[in-house]
């Protein structure tokens, strides 16, 4: 998704208040973020990994075409003759991981401490990533080697489309070139986060109108049944065919940019103090708002859905329901589009009749809300890919 870079990025990947930012790289399979100040050297058929400033020590990377299990770990450290060995076997989002610890006898530095961590990689082999900082009583090294461990990742797309055409009779289901866009918005979004699994999107029949973020299979669903139901719903409200499509186009593409926004949260566990529906819509907006004259037509068809919604007699907001009232998510939607551009939305919150009291709350709120969002995000950021030396 290009045209989400590099407006998405300079808004919501590099802060400016964080500490010096890590790079991704990827070797044997995976991808980890080296923290600035460090080398990457290959070797033959291992990668190394050193702070400059400190000689002698970092962390060793290579690839055992098998399958991981405590069994291939333990022969791994026998093998290395590596001394007072324990290994331990546990899981880590969603997959099986090997971490041990142990001694070596290192040629002209003697007794060695070493941390190691197994993972499988995107090869299905098993990538181990020996440490030798473990006895280093630098706290700040310490930290980094410990972020590095943890940051291990498989390499290559997590999110991938899945169109499955409707079956049933009369059901139209999405046009093909809107699933191919929504497709490559999920790619663009891909090189955009760091994702820890595989985040599918899938385009099919649900026997219902919706979409939505599954967290129990880390997926994305947009079900035809939404988009005849959205398509039907602004024909309702007077728009010819034409209009009609290009607000559904919209709406559509609002809703999935709604669902990334539950995905971002479920997937890296952010913290939400607030209503979840209300969080889903402002990342979809401040998302799509920076997304130029493409994202603005969305998260405006967004409000233009919202809004048909409370003129169709057969809708009806539910006081207990986890979404704010219709009206509600119209204004805070549009809200946030003028608090990023006042000349661009000031028109049409003057349709609206918001007064100027709200108006310049809507400024102050979306500043708080970048902010927030952009701070929360950036850790699960992707920066500056480098290639290991030769």
């Amino acid at each position: 998704m290009r045209l989400l870079v590099p407006a998405l990025l300079c808004a919501l990947v590099a802060p400016a208040f964080a500490d010096p930012l890590p790079t991704v790289i990827e070797t044997h399979g995976i991808e980890i973020e080296v923290p600035t100040g460090w080398s990457v050297t290959n070797k033959g058929a291992s990668t190394t990994i050193m702070p400059t400033k400190y000689k002698g020590r970092g962390i060793e990377i290579v690839e055992i075409a098998k399958p991981l299990t405590k069994e291939l770990i333990t022969e791994f450290m026998t093998a290395a003759k590596m001394e007072n060995a324990k290994v331990g076997d546990g899981e880590r989002d969603g997959n099986k991981i090997v971490a041990g610890t142990g001694t070596l006898d290192v040629k002209g530095k003697g007794k060695v401490d070493v941390d190691l961590l197994a993972v499988p990689n995107a090869k299905h082999n098993t990538t181990i990533m020996m440490s030798f900082i473990k006895g280093d009583s630098d706290p700040v090294l310490r930290k980094a080697n410990d972020a590095l461990l943890l940051s291990a990742r498989l390499s290559g797309p997590k999110i991938s489309l899945a169109v499955t055409k409707p079956a049933k009779k009369g059901l139209s289901g999405l046009p093909d070139e809107l699933a191919a866009s929504i497709g490559a918005k999920g790619t663009g979004l891909d090189g955009v986060f760091r994702f820890p699994r595989p985040l599918p999107i899938k385009v099919k029949e649900c026997g219902v109108v919706n979409c939505f973020y599954s967290p129990s299979d880390h997926s994305i669903t947009v079900c035809h049944e939404f988009w005849d139901d959205t398509l039907a719903l602004f024909k309702k409200t007077g728009a010819d065919d034409a209009k009609a499509t290009e607000l559904a186009r919209g709406a559509v593409m609002f809703a999935f940019f709604h669902e990334f926004g539950h995905a971002l949260v479920g997937e890296f566990g952010l913290p939400i103090t607030g209503k979840g529906e209300d969080a889903a819509d402002e990342i979809a907006t401040i998302i799509l708002g920076q997304a130029k004259e493409f994202g603005r037509k969305s998260a405006m068809a967004g409000a233009a859905w919202f809004a048909a919604m409370m003129a169709d007699p057969n809708h009806h907001n539910i006081f207990w329901d986890e979404h704010s009232f219709d009206e509600q998510r119209v204004v805070s939607i549009m809200c946030l589009l003028y608090g990023s551009d006042q000349k661009q939305y000031e028109p049409a919150m003057e349709s609206l009749k918001i007064p100027k009291s709200r108006l310049a709350r809507c400024v102050r709120d979306y500043k708080d809300r970048f902010t927030a969002w952009n701070k929360l995000l950036d850790p699960h950021a992707r920066h500056e890919q480098k290639k290991p030396e030769k």
